[in-house]
């Protein structure tokens, strides 16, 4: 089956799925006409009462905290400086990314971390739940990019990302580095984790484990870890999405 760029079912089987999803049109069209509220998210707390990040904050003071951008819900559960020295909680910057909803919500990690000679891996854990607020909309990928930096010896630098849709079921991992051992041109420094629409992802459980390691003479090095998240309109919001479309048209006649 395949999906338009509204997040609408398209071909043979779209009458039967559509028919298949009328009770959720008619739930999204009352909540539209104020006949009914938005389910609730888990236990979140009001979005009022997260860490406001438009300025960047350190990681620290998000830990046990929540942000939003855009609709998207962010709560932070873990920040675990790795090895020696490994990035402490104010080494680690959180800035808001907003690029669209179709093209990606989500932060950026800024810092200016390098692994020193000598020493072991070091680096830090992130652990994260992601929810989207309007539930109008699903996730369908996310998106995660580096500009981590390797040369010299077995140098290197890593993210590894596991998503799940809660702590026991994983959904697939990703994963982004720069080898010394490789030439940077078979460096990944941007990778994607494509959802199949039908699983209707609201909420997602993240755990990012970045790393550096500097060889004899080495670099390893990066300032700047992004992650964003792609949507699309449910078959409820792609529908009421284009009835106001229809209306505004009709109001500019």
């Amino acid at each position: 089956m395949t999906w338009d760029r509204d997040g609408l079912p398209r071909g043979r089987e779209a009458g039967a799925r559509c028919a298949a999803r009328v009770g959720a049109l008619l739930a999204a069209a009352a909540v539209s006409c104020g006949l009914a509220t938005p389910p609730a998210f888990g236990n979140s707390p009001f979005p009022g009462d997260c860490v406001d990040i438009t300025g960047g904050v350190p990681i620290g003071d998000l830990v046990g905290q929540c942000f939003v951008v855009d609709d998207k819900y962010f709560e932070i559960k873990l920040f675990q400086p790795t090895g020696q020295p490994g990035a402490g909680t104010d080494q680690v910057m959180v800035f808001p990314v907003n690029l669209g909803r179709r093209d990606g919500i989500g932060f950026d990690l800024v810092g200016n971390w390098s692994d020193p000679v000598g020493g072991g891996p070091s680096g830090f854990i992130l652990e994260y739940h992601v929810t989207v607020l309007d539930f109008n909309w699903w996730m369908i990928a996310n998106v995660l990019e580096f500009d981590g930096f390797a040369s010299g010896g077995a140098s290197a630098a890593n993210v590894l990302e596991t998503v799940s849709v809660d702590e026991l079921l994983t959904i697939g991992q990703k994963e982004v580095f720069a080898l010394a051992s490789l030439p940077g041109s078979e460096w990944v420094l941007r990778d994607e984790l494509q959802f199949d629409p039908e699983l209707q992802l609201q909420t997602l459980v993240i755990r990012k484990e970045f790393t550096l390691f500097a060889d004899i003479d080495g670099i390893a090095q990066a300032s700047l870890i992004r992650q964003t998240f792609i949507q699309i309109p449910s078959p409820a919001g792609g529908l009421l999405l284009a009835m106001g479309g229809l209306a505004a048209a009709r109001r500019r006649r």
